[in-house]
């Protein structure tokens, strides 16, 4: 049976997150709190792939995190937090309070350039 990579890595991303989730609510938090998780690189293949698995509801998804993004764009939507890389720019003051961290940004394998 063939898998896909964004599959799989989108469902190891899952795993992990239940169980972050799991520790964060054995750790004090309520489960009503919302789950916040940042994805650096989410214009990307994986990134666009994780995004979607995240947002929809589904057994493997029972946390229904809130997601934000870090964009290098001005931000279109409270979700989005603007950052630099190049110019070491970044909106530090939203980046607290955030329970998982995805960093997805590099090099481009995808186009043959890498």
């Amino acid at each position: 049976r063939r898998v896909s990579l964004t599959h799989s890595c989108c469902t190891m991303a899952q795993r992990g997150f239940a169980a972050a989730a799991g520790a964060a609510i054995g750790a004090g938090r309520t489960s009503a709190d919302p789950f916040r998780v940042l994805i650096s690189g989410a214009s990307g293949m994986l990134g666009k792939a994780l995004q979607n698995s995240l947002s929809h509801a589904k057994p493997a998804n029972r946390f229904n995190p809130d997601i934000f993004t870090l964009v290098r764009h001005q931000p279109r939507n409270d979700n989005e937090i603007y950052w630099d890389p190049y110019e070491g720019n970044i909106s530090a003051g939203k980046l607290e309070g955030f329970d998982a961290v995805v960093h997805l940004a590099g090099e481009n394998i995808g186009s043959g350039d890498g």
